[in-house]
């Protein structure tokens, strides 16, 4: 499963990833830290004088350097992606193909069955930003409150479309908003994905193996999961949950001699699908379906 191959069945889908939007937020950062280089330079000015309007605009001189930094720091993160060269993702019935949209040439490549998974990226959230500012005073308790939120919304909007493709012994490889029709895109995949790892799991099963989903281990006579293991038909349900940062997936059952239904989860990406179906399938199970494309 570690060996990387081209897929070779049909080609499903092709999208191709764009600079435009990066260089387009890379324009409006240097406008934005030029409005901060010129508040600070009125600030100078402005507080170079004894007047009332002096004192009473003095702030703007605070406000240009916090963002003037913040400008920067935007530009930062931003930059490298309106620098990177264009790639095309190809999605095949069997696999992917991340190619160099100039030479063609395939940089990364997997069949779905040597992919370990497909998650989301840990979630984050930035906090204390008020304080960090909060030397320069209330404005920079302002606008470090701004800046954290900012930060924050679009830390939750990527990690809405973001996904991580995983396989072992190579390195993770993210299918981000650079890629045009990113929604689309990842819900494709998710299909083609979790049909083949279906697939890859019932061939399994009709020969009487165990097959591993995540920490999980199914088999015909149930789900297992490290020393606490659940028959088909004792299973109440399969269901999502949103464990803190990561995404979970929880199994609920019922046990002799307990009044209350006993319940073991691991975190698992797409491949928890698969369990889903497959409780479906073996047991009386109707779960909500997952949509990574769709926050929980």
């Amino acid at each position: 499963m570690t060996d990387i191959t081209l897929p070779t069945d049909a080609l499903v889908m092709s999208v191709g990833t764009s600079r435009n939007n990066a260089r387009a937020r890379v324009k409006r950062w240097l406008i934005l830290g030029a409005t901060g280089i010129l508040l600070t330079v009125v600030g100078v000015i402005l507080n170079s004088s004894r007047s009332t309007a002096g004192s009473a605009f003095a702030v703007v001189g605070c406000l240009g350097p916090l963002i003037t930094m913040f400008a920067f720091f935007l530009l930062l993160i931003t930059l490298p992606y309106a620098l990177r060269r264009t790639e095309t993702l190809d999605l095949h019935v069997d696999g992917y193909v991340l190619r160099d949209a100039t030479t063609k040439t395939p940089k990364r490549a997997a069949t779905w069955s040597q992919v370990e998974d497909i998650v989301r990226p840990n979630k984050m959230e930035v906090d204390g930003m008020a304080g960090a500012f909060g030397a320069a005073g209330l404005p920079g308790i302002v606008v470090g409150a701004l800046f954290g939120a900012a930060l924050n919304e679009s830390i939750r909007k990527e990690n809405a479309t973001n996904v991580i493709i995983k396989v072992p012994g190579k390195s993770s490889f993210t299918v981000d908003s650079r890629f045009e029709d990113v929604f689309q895109t990842v819900g494709k995949m998710q299909e083609l994905a979790v049909a083949a790892w279906e697939q890859e799991a019932n061939a399994a099963l009709d020969a009487d193996k165990s097959y591993p989903i995540g920490k999980f281990m199914v088999s015909k006579a149930g789900i297992a999961l490290k020393n606490k293991f659940a028959a088909w038909d004792v299973v109440r349900d399969v269901i999502w949950f949103d464990a803190g940062q990561i995404v979970t997936l929880q199994v609920s059952y019922d046990e002799a001699g307990k009044k209350n239904p006993q319940s073991f989860a691991s975190p698992v990406g797409m491949r928890g699908e698969v369990l889903i179906n497959l409780a479906r399938k073996f047991g009386k199970v109707a779960p909500k379906k997952y949509d990574l494309n769709k926050p929980i």
